[in-house]
């Protein structure tokens, strides 16, 4: 308005669940009596998508709407895919157009049907949320592991399939060195500090069996003295002081002082948890 020109632009907005789009011409008008006036032109384009349909679509995430089947006695007993976005047609290892419409059971060789169903059916019936992983067999003699998360809505269920076979593929590598290392490993929660597991060499160090072992806390294994100190410490993210030659000492199962003495360090793999190892 302030430049006196005729403007052309456009919007978009949200109509019943649908992205419209309007071409807007806006007139500058002279008012004698008072402030000037707009005059605007709106036309809406003939081209509409559904947002849904557009956040399902361009989703990486593997995408289903899932139809209830029911046997004689109304029961649930299968699914049929009724929607899914091109991630979930991959991971099924098929098309969109081959996979719509079709039952879950009768893709058993990309799916572990038996399994999948069973839990699909009770989360059905019990009405709420579920997540679950999958491990699906390939042609080649490999696996897909695979992270379900499944809602009832009404009488579909919503479920959406992640890939996660390369964190699993970590986690076993992690979980192996963990567990074969010959140096005494323990996890444990950096909150409560309880022992999450405990490698085998831990096990043959300090004298508990695995049960026992995963009912303490890292505080058990200090002596009475050091055991406020570094609790306080490690809840607090503080160093555990007294430079490279600062030692802490260990008590075993027996009571007797721990030849395997050093300063905890520290290896963070998640908000919840810390790797603990000490040298």
């Amino acid at each position: 308005m302030n430049e006196r020109q005729p403007v052309q632009t456009a919007a978009h907005g949200v109509v019943d669940g649908s992205v419209c789009t309007y071409d807007l011409v806006a007139l500058p008008l002279a008012n004698r009596w008072g402030s000037p006036l707009l005059l605007v032109y709106m036309q809406e384009r003939e081209q509409k998508f559904s947002l849904v349909e557009a956040m399902f679509q361009a989703s990486t995430e593997g995408l289903v709407a899932l139809a209830v089947l029911r046997d004689a006695r109304g029961e649930p007993n299968d699914f049929l895919i009724a929607a899914l976005n091109d991630g979930a047609a991959r991971l099924m290892r098929g098309t969109v157009q081959q996979l719509r419409g079709r039952r879950l059971s009768e893709i058993s060789a990309a799916f572990p049907a038996g399994e999948t169903l069973s839990r699909l059916i009770t989360v059905f019936n019990a009405g709420g949320s579920a997540r679950f992983e999958l491990d699906c067999r390939r042609d080649s003699g490999g696996k897909t592991n695979l992270s379900v998360s499944v809602s009832a809505i009404g009488d579909l269920v919503a479920m959406t399939l992640t890939d996660v076979s390369s964190l699993k593929a970590k986690e076993d590598s992690f979980r192996l060195l963990f567990e074969g290392n010959p140096v005494p490993m323990l996890l444990c929660d950096v909150e409560s500090l309880a022992f999450l597991a405990v490698n085998d060499a831990a096990i043959a160090h300090y004298g508990y069996d695995r049960d026992l072992f995963l009912t303490l806390t890292l505080l058990d294994i200090l002596p009475q003295e050091d055991r406020d100190h570094v609790g306080d410490a490690i809840r607090n993210k503080h160093d555990l002081g007294g430079g490279p030659s600062h030692l802490w000492q260990h008590v075993r199962a027996d009571g007797s002082p721990s030849s395997l003495i050093g300063r905890p360090r520290c290896f963070a793999i998640d908000p919840q948890s810390l790797w603990r190892s000490w040298t």
